[in-house]
């Protein structure tokens, strides 16, 4: 290929079929070919520097259209994200195609290593990474209509990088039989060079699918424990309603919020526990600042759940450490945290709360400039979404909460709160799930989640699609509330069972939803080892790049 179109069309065309394997519309098949014209592409150049600049240019443009949901956060982020993230593939297209020049190899080998290696490196960075767009995602389930995949359990094992593994060897097997199929022996049997792939793939994705199908008739067939039976609230309040607020506003919300949940504990089967989004309860519910201004939502929450007698989780703020506010007459708090509170059955606030642990960068932090008043200015007037410094701060360790089953006289139910996107993060609900011995200590994992910044019906379903993966990572079940959607269930082999509303990605109606939580005693591995064996890939994929780059340059000298 020597034309920069021809670089462009082959470049295009993946990243056109990449678009269409993630929702919407979600045509997972072409998860396993979308990288077969930009692998064969990276076969058959010499010029690695073209072979950047056009991956990067057709991929930031792929950036910009599939995350155009993160405008109405910060339109300097995602700029500046989408950009990052393109390098990162470009990236790793240059190192297939060097890997390839230097050392001929298997693509059925060299592009899943490089590319499990890339997804694992902007998943870690910058400031906690963006594990968006991973291939693995494809392959998850993204409605309670899809059979559970095959494939998508092997998250187990090693994370859902695993699954990426799989998904572009695939993709390299079949470039590894278009660009050989000019050879004088271009038949599969009889020639090494074909054989060797096909043997590989065949062993890889028959162990993966079979290991799958195993694990899904494992969890069919698990101990029948109770259930818990839990319902989660999903508001329709808007972001105009969060952020400038009216009281009637305010007053609105707020009834439409308790009779949502009255409605819930109404139903013919009385939930155990409620959950409400994050952030839904206005000013702070701490009891540090219960005592210095008391919050009027903090009564009517314990006279609700002692009236129906039953929990309910709270995503509200918690205040800490006040000080004068310029030398003027009141008084601020000096960190801020978006935490999840409990309120038990009998009304009283359980004494652990939970701080989220993973902040979002521009959404809920200024990154890397706190320090330096001029550049902080700038970012408050074009970056952020925000004319003032929102910054919260970050906890410090996850919180498991002890829920007495009421119905049941075995342990107590033992729960950990993501909010947000912490349920994207896979090595943060492993560490929520897992103790660091490597211990399972969570039963059930529950999200509280605002959606009501984005307009856009593609960025809810991805983000259901991702939480599947925790769910069979760590195999326990999730519950989520999400304002403005998507609000449902995930079973611990990533099956999504009922959601708030059904075959609308809009999702912006308020309902609640109920299901029964069954428990999964398991252990997985990924839970002991975590993203050790990835990182290690990653370092030799790093040393061979090195190694090829080094190998290269000595070639061209002499």
């Amino acid at each position: 290929v020597r034309s920069v179109w021809g670089y462009l069309g082959l470049l295009g065309l993946t990243a056109l079929l990449m678009g269409l394997a993630y929702p919407r519309p979600g045509w997972w098949p072409l998860g396993y070919v979308c990288l077969v014209p930009m692998g064969m592409l990276a076969v058959r150049t010499t010029t690695w520097k073209r072979l950047g600049w056009t991956s990067f240019l057709v991929f930031y443009l792929w950036w910009l259209v599939r995350a155009q949901w993160l405008i109405p956060v910060t339109i300097g982020g995602y700029v500046a994200l989408c950009g990052l993230m393109a390098a990162y593939w470009a990236l790793g297209v240059v190192l297939i195609q060097r890997i390839n020049h230097t050392f001929p190899s298997l693509m059925c080998l060299t592009m899943p290593a490089v590319w499990v290696s890339i997804e694992f490196l902007r998943g870690l960075t910058p400031q906690g990474g963006f594990a968006w767009f991973n291939l693995a995602h494809t392959q998850a389930m993204s409605s309670s209509a899809q059979w559970a995949g095959r494939i998508a359990q092997t998250a187990d094992l090693f994370g859902e990088l695993t699954i990426t593994f799989v998904v572009v060897m695939t993709n390299g097997l079949l470039v590894d039989t278009l660009t050989k199929s000019r050879r004088r022996k271009p038949k599969l049997i009889g020639n090494r060079r074909f054989h060797a792939p096909l043997l590989i793939w065949s062993i890889t994705f028959s162990s993966a699918w079979w290991y799958g199908n195993y694990r899904l008739i494992e969890t069919n067939q698990l101990p029948q424990t109770t259930p818990m039976r839990v319902a989660v609230i999903q508001t329709n309040v808007p972001q105009s309603n969060k952020e400038n607020p009216t009281q009637q506003q305010l007053d609105n919300d707020w009834r439409t919020l308790i009779e949502l949940t009255r409605s819930a504990q109404a139903d013919l089967e009385k939930p155990d526990l409620l959950v409400w989004p994050e952030t839904i309860v206005p000013g702070a519910l701490n009891p540090e600042m219960l005592k210095l201004s008391p919050n009027p939502y903090h009564d009517q929450i314990q006279a609700l759940a002692q009236s129906l007698q039953t929990p309910i989780f709270v995503g509200s703020h918690a205040y800490l450490d006040w000080a004068m506010f310029e030398e003027e007459d009141y008084v601020v708090p000096m960190r801020r945290f978006n935490s999840a509170f409990l309120y038990e059955a009998d009304g009283t606030q359980s004494h652990l709360r939970y701080d989220k642990l993973h902040l979002v960068p521009f959404g809920e932090y200024l990154p890397w400039i706190r320090a330096v008043p001029f550049l902080k200015r700038l970012f408050i007037d074009y970056i952020s979404p925000y004319p003032y410094d929102y910054s919260l701060s970050a906890g410090r360790k996850p919180v498991i909460f002890h829920l007495h089953h009421p119905t049941s006289t075995q342990d107590p139910v033992r729960i950990a709160t993501a909010i947000c996107y912490e349920d994207v993060v896979g090595r943060l609900t492993r560490r929520m799930v897992y103790d660091p011995a490597g211990h399972k200590r969570c039963d059930l994992l529950v999200n509280l989640t605002n959606s009501a910044w984005y307009s856009g019906g593609s960025q809810r379903i991805q983000h259901l699609q991702i939480a599947s993966l925790r769910s069979i990572e760590n195999r326990v079940p999730l519950a989520r509330s999400v304002n403005t959607g998507i609000s449902g269930f995930i079973d611990s082999a990533g099956r999504i069972g009922p959601v708030a509303v059904t075959n609308d990605p809009m999702q912006r109606v308020a309902r609640s939803v109920q299901d029964d939580m069954w428990f999964d005693q398991r252990s997985t591995l990924y839970g002991s080892v975590g993203q050790v064996p990835v990182a290690c890939l990653t370092v030799a994929v790093g040393f061979v790049a090195i190694w090829s780059s080094l190998r290269s340059r000595r070639t061209t000298f002499n």
